[in-house]
């Protein structure tokens, strides 16, 4: 009874004290996420988190547009969706249980997915419903990028790329027909590809002629990564990363410190970037690749897929459906803005 009276006060003292004026009620909190949501990975990388996806199969694409909204999507058309930096995932249907292999998407809204047996769809409701596009060739494609909604490349097996106008896919010609693996824009008018036996191309205009970019290797490029129309990387397998900075006319090779496959990479400037790969593998460089510096990201699944949309986050994906998140943990402090006292007159006495 005694344990009664005192709880009946204490609601009493509440609520006075939130009929005072200039108090407030605390806001609702969210839905709490599951304690699965985000873990912590062992071994000292407490930068590196692993999410919950909901889902077991390979992720082969992610792309966040800022610190909260991503997508990912990847094998048996699994396409998924958060808008909160990945604490929770929601699969949304595609109408296809093909691999999608690539997507891209320019708002919270407005996106498209590519992959397997030419699947090629947009969305302009978040993925709530899907349009296909008809298939342009039974090849796959595997890589997908734009320069603004209305100018786009999407190619992949055999040298198959067709480029989007704003309403239509028409195709282009690579020479060589190289299975292209990777594809990077900067504008309507730059452009680049790359994928087997060393294939790098260029295009300067729209994708109208397409030139290779002669590099004496055979090794296969998985991921491109361009910043402007002059300074870009390439990466593939045995750890190469390549580097330019006049638009692919010279490339040079960066020391990755690895042999294994790199399959993803993302820079958000000319100095800062990822790249990632087979058995768990991420590299960031802090100045533009002199140096690439090895995270343990605690797990040993591929990694196909990385994402770097702002400081301090970035996310990678990849099989068995992994996903992690990176978190700097030491970020730059925002500057405390400096007060300049304002001049008061002392009044003079009379």
């Amino acid at each position: 009874m005694r344990h009664t009276i005192t709880l009946i006060f204490l609601l009493l003292v509440l609520a006075a004290l939130l009929a005072l004026p200039g108090v407030r009620a605390r806001p609702a909190l969210a839905p709490r996420l599951t304690p699965q949501a985000e873990q912590y990975i062992p071994d000292g990388s407490s930068d590196w988190l692993r999410q919950t996806s909901h889902t077991g199969v390979r992720l082969r694409a992610i792309q966040f547009l800022d610190a909260q909204m991503g997508f990912a999507a990847g094998d048996a058309g699994v396409f998924l969706l958060s808008p909160v930096g990945g604490l929770d995932w929601v699969r949304l249907p595609t109408g296809t249980d093909k691999a999608i292999y690539a997507l891209h998407f320019f708002s919270p809204t407005a996106g498209w997915i590519a992959g397997a047996d030419g699947l090629l769809r947009r969305t302009t409701n978040g993925g709530s419903s899907w349009t296909p596009y008809t298939s342009l060739f039974p090849q796959n494609f595997y890589a997908l990028t734009f320069a603004g909604r209305d100018n786009g490349w999407v190619a992949g097996e055999q040298g198959v790329i067709h480029h989007y106008n704003g309403s239509d896919w028409l195709p282009q010609s690579l020479p060589g027909n190289p299975t292209v693996y990777a594809l990077a824009a900067t504008d309507a008018n730059n452009a680049w590809a790359a994928g087997s036996g060393g294939a790098i191309l260029h295009t300067s205009d729209g994708g109208n002629t397409w030139t290779t970019q002669t590099l004496g290797i055979t090794s296969s490029f998985y991921a491109l990564a361009f910043v402007d129309p002059t300074r870009g990387w390439a990466a593939g397998t045995d750890g190469i990363i390549l580097h330019t900075t006049d638009g692919g006319q010279t490339w040079t090779p960066q020391n990755s410190g690895t042999t294994r496959t790199l399959r993803g990479l993302a820079f958000l400037d000319a100095d800062n970037g990822w790249a990632v790969g087979d058995l768990g593998t991420v590299l960031h460089t802090g100045d533009g690749g002199t140096t690439w510096q090895a995270d343990d990201t605690g797990t040993g699944f591929d990694l196909h897929a990385v994402s770097f949309p702002v400081v301090p986050h970035a996310w990678a994906a990849g099989d068995a459906g992994t996903i992690l998140r990176w978190q700097d943990p030491n970020p730059t402090p925002t500057p405390t803005p400096t007060l300049t006292p304002t001049a008061t007159s002392t009044p003079t006495a009379t």
